[in-house]
């Protein structure tokens, strides 16, 4: 008997999604905190200059910047948000952090997107949970 590849994915994705509240609940109800959690400004942003610096397709860190991938504001930095480190997006699920924002911005997660109409569909998303995974 074969299963359709996206039921497969979709369990899979709902396994992954009742262990993270699972893990949310033990943070509470014992007061360990496990990882850290934090409401952000959740933005976009696409490979042009005006939105980055001279080297659009280079993340802060030297490397290729890849969609999908997360740059945190320097206050998150400074807290142990780095490069390397996997965050979840509370309704738009787990993205490796992979650059790094201006300093002019704070408590924000800023998602790339390789096109700027795309960036632009999504748009500003305020008051979002955002979870550093201890992965």
């Amino acid at each position: 008997m074969k299963l359709d590849s996206k039921l497969i994915v979709l369990v899979f994705i709902m396994v992954l999604l009742n262990i993270l509240q699972l893990l949310i609940a033990l943070e509470y109800a014992h007061g360990v905190k496990r990882f850290d959690s934090v409401r952000v400004t959740l933005t976009a942003y696409s490979p042009r200059e005006i939105e980055t610096d001279s080297t659009p397709y280079e993340t802060a860190f030297m490397t290729d910047v890849k969609p999908w991938t997360v740059a945190p504001s320097r206050d998150l930095f400074w807290r142990g948000w780095v490069a390397g480190r996997k965050v979840y997006i509370e309704g738009h699920g787990v993205f490796p952090i992979n650059d790094l924002m201006n300093k002019k911005t704070s408590t924000q997660l800023d998602i790339f997107f390789t096109t700027t109409a795309q960036a632009k569909e999504f748009g500003v998303k305020l008051n979002v949970r955002a979870i550093l995974l201890d992965l």
